[in-house]
């Protein structure tokens, strides 16, 4: 009974250090995003010379390309060949979880007051486990 024991608490542990070595993953790949992000909103803005609203709506897919597509391959290392049905959900989970992040963020700021930094930050780590969580389990579920 005892290795029995044993067994179901090494299982849980190395899927929780799989789970920790994944979500390192993802939150380096959104980090990479962000910089991609950033850098086609500054050059469609300023080099091309787009409204930053749409500049903004054109960088922020691009971060979720990129996001898909080394999220797909490197955190999850999903072998599915069903990128258009993936990647939709991928855009669904993503935009969901900037709804998320902006209710967050406005309750946290107009209702209780709170700094818009911390508020940000809170938003963001909330959003941000929704999206690994969701992309985990059905985007990229294997």
């Amino acid at each position: 009974m005892d290795s029995f024991v044993t067994e179901i608490y090494l299982k849980a542990d190395l899927f929780q250090v799989y789970m920790y070595k994944q979500l390192i993953k993802f939150l380096a790949i959104g980090f990479l995003g962000m910089i991609i992000n950033l850098l086609v909103f500054y050059l469609l803005v300023e080099l091309i010379g787009i409204l930053y609203i749409v500049g903004a709506v054109i960088s922020y897919i691009a971060g979720i390309t990129n996001n898909f597509f080394w999220n797909k391959h490197w955190t999850f290392q999903s072998k599915e060949r069903k990128y258009k049905e993936q990647y939709i959900k991928y855009l669904i989970i993503s935009i969901s979880s900037l709804v998320i992040n902006l209710i967050i963020l406005s309750i946290l700021v107009e209702i209780f007051n709170l700094w818009y930094m911390f508020s940000q930050a809170a938003a963001v780590t909330i959003a941000g486990l929704n999206n690994f969580f969701w992309n985990k389990y059905w985007t990229f579920r294997s």
